[in-house]
């Protein structure tokens, strides 16, 4: 299990991922360098890994929360990339920029909406 002491977001390949600055691992095997989650869909099917290098290695559990890798592996090439989770809610801004604005003043504050 990783116990992550600093979550990153990062760009890659279009889509966002997790970079997570992994506590020691209590493990032999070391790792240099952050590790990468991502969130994929592979032959229908969306599952979260660990990217090394051009391959995935999938986690079962919450990625968020108690998870473990497994001994899957699948090819980066062979995998659509997704956001690293599914939005619920959305908070947008309005109002916030002059041409939407027209000929009305700006307000004081600008004003957020749920979507």
């Amino acid at each position: 299990m990783l116990r992550p002491r600093t979550l990153l977001s990062v760009a890659l390949a279009g889509a966002l991922t997790f970079a997570a600055l992994p506590a020691p691992p209590a493990s032999a095997q070391q790792r240099e360098g952050p590790v990468l989650f991502v969130r994929y869909q592979h032959q229908g099917r969306v599952a979260c890994g660990t990217l090394q290098g051009e391959r995935i290695q999938e986690i079962e559990g919450d990625l968020f929360g108690e998870h473990r890798t497994t001994d899957r592996w699948i090819p980066l090439a062979d995998v659509k990339l997704l956001p690293p989770t599914e939005a619920k809610k959305v908070i947008a801004v309005g109002l916030n920029f002059q041409s939407h604005l027209g000929t009305r003043a700006p307000a004081e504050y600008p004003g957020l909406f749920a979507k």
